[in-house]
C-alpha cells in the first residue's frame, strides 16, 4: 500500500556553489512563481513510494539526455541510415540549446532549498527541465524516423502527434517534480524549448 509524504524522507538544505559563469536565477520570478511552483510540487509529491517513484524513475532514465548518444549509432548499425542522420542533427542541437541556460544560469532544485522532499539528489542548476525538453524532442523525432524510414505509411498528422507529445512531456514532467528534480516552472519551460528544438 502506497503511503502519503513518507517521513522518512527528510527535507533538507544543500544548494552547491555555483561557477564563476552561473547567474543566479532571477528572484523577481522565483517569487511570482513560487505559489504556482509550490502547489504543485506538493500535489505531485502526495506519493512519494512503490510503483509512482518506479514510475518516475523509470521515466527519468529515458528521457535522460545521455540516452541521444547510442540513439545515432544505434541507427547506423541496424541500417536506418537517414532516420540515424536526423536524429544525429537534432540531438546536436538539443545538447546544446538545453545545456546553454544550465551552465549560465543557476536555480536550485526544490529539495536543495527544502520545498520539496529528496528522492533525486541531482545538483545541477533546476532550469529548465532537460528531461521535459528530451521528452519533447525523443517524441517527435521517434514519429519522424518512423515515417522517414517507411515504417509507418505516411507521415504522422500533427493533430496526432502534438497530443501525444503533449502527453509524454506531462508524464515525465510529473516525474521530475514527483523526486524533488524540478518545479513545475522549470518543465513548463522545458515544454517551449522542446518545442523550438
Amino acid at each position: 500500500m502506497a503511503t502519503t509524504k513518507q517521513h522518512s524522507h527528510s527535507r533538507v538544505r544543500f544548494v552547491p556553489p555555483r561557477t564563476r559563469f552561473q547567474f543566479p536565477f532571477p528572484s523577481l520570478f522565483e517569487n511570482l512563481w513560487a505559489p504556482f511552483d509550490d502547489a504543485l510540487v506538493s500535489v505531485c509529491q502526495s506519493r512519494t513510494s512503490g510503483w509512482v517513484v518506479l514510475f518516475s524513475t523509470t521515466l527519468t532514465f529515458f528521457t535522460a539526455i545521455e540516452i541521444s548518444l547510442v540513439i545515432p549509432p544505434t541507427l547506423y548499425a541496424l541500417g536506418y541510415d537517414d532516420a540515424a542522420g536526423l536524429c544525429g542533427s537534432v540531438l546536436l542541437v538539443l545538447g546544446i540549446v538545453s545545456q546553454i541556460p544550465k551552465k549560465f544560469i543557476f536555480r536550485p532544485r526544490p529539495w536543495m532549498v527544502s520545498r520539496a522532499i529528496p528522492i533525486r539528489r541531482d545538483t545541477t542548476s533546476s532550469f529548465p527541465s532537460r528531461a521535459v525538453v528530451c521528452a519533447v524532442v525523443f517524441s517527435w523525432l521517434l514519429a519522424q524516423s518512423l515515417a522517414l524510414e517507411h515504417l509507418i505509411r505516411y507521415p504522422v498528422p500533427p493533430v496526432v502527434l502534438w497530443p501525444v507529445i503533449f502527453c509524454f512531456a506531462m508524464f515525465t514532467a510529473f516525474a521530475r517534480i514527483n523526486v524533488g528534480a524540478h518545479y513545475p516552472s522549470d518543465t513548463v519551460l522545458g515544454f517551449i524549448l522542446g518545442c523550438l528544438v
